[in-house]
């Protein structure tokens, strides 16, 4: 996936938006709300209650644009933000659908991989727990390197890479256990 997120521009975006800018906002916004959104997507599994969540992340951007202090890249503190918000309304609601299911999905994006191969990842994924899928998504899907990923989640990068090579071996595990099953149906 390609994201919109550009720590220069957006940056500069934001600190136009801690002035007041409208404009800066909403060029912020363009730049990053698909990547957000399929974020959420990730948590709710329900694009509508993503689409609600987003317009609840974007105004607490605008509104708390100016407790940006820089300690993270403007990406790790939206998706903080986000992160927050999708936690919030999965307490208020639990998820009821497969991340299978929706067009954002985990690597539906990637061109690479045939359809069968994209089905059968995005079929691991739902299956991993949602702390190794969400660490999965961060780093292949957002780009975000382990010292990102350990200051958005509040853990050390050790833990980071831990929940990384584990979530990559039960993927890969059952990457195999579907592939074994499809040739016997065969």
């Amino acid at each position: 996936m390609n994201t919109g997120f550009s720590q220069t521009s957006t940056l500069e975006l934001l600190q136009a938006v801690q002035r007041g800018d409208k404009s800066a906002f909403e060029k912020l916004y363009a730049s990053t709300h698909r990547d957000v959104f399929h974020y959420i997507l990730s948590f709710l599994k329900d694009a509508g209650a993503a689409e609600d969540v987003l317009i609840e992340v974007y105004l607490a951007v605008w509104r708390n644009a100016s407790s940006f202090q820089g300690r993270s890249k403007v990406k790790t503190w939206i998706f903080g933000i986000a992160r927050n918000q999708a936690l919030n309304a999965l307490r208020r609601s639990p998820p009821t659908s497969s991340l299978e299911n929706h067009p954002g999905a985990a690597v539906s994006g990637d061109s690479g991989k045939s359809a069968e191969q994209r089905v059968l990842v995005n079929q691991a994924l739902a299956a991993l727990s949602r702390q190794h899928r969400e660490v999965l998504e961060l780093v292949f899907i957002y780009g975000m390197r382990y010292q990102e990923i350990a200051h958005l989640l509040g853990i050390p990068v050790n833990t980071v890479k831990t929940r990384i090579f584990h979530a990559k071996k039960a993927a890969r595990q059952l990457i195999e256990e579907k592939k074994e099953t499809r040739g016997r149906e065969c």
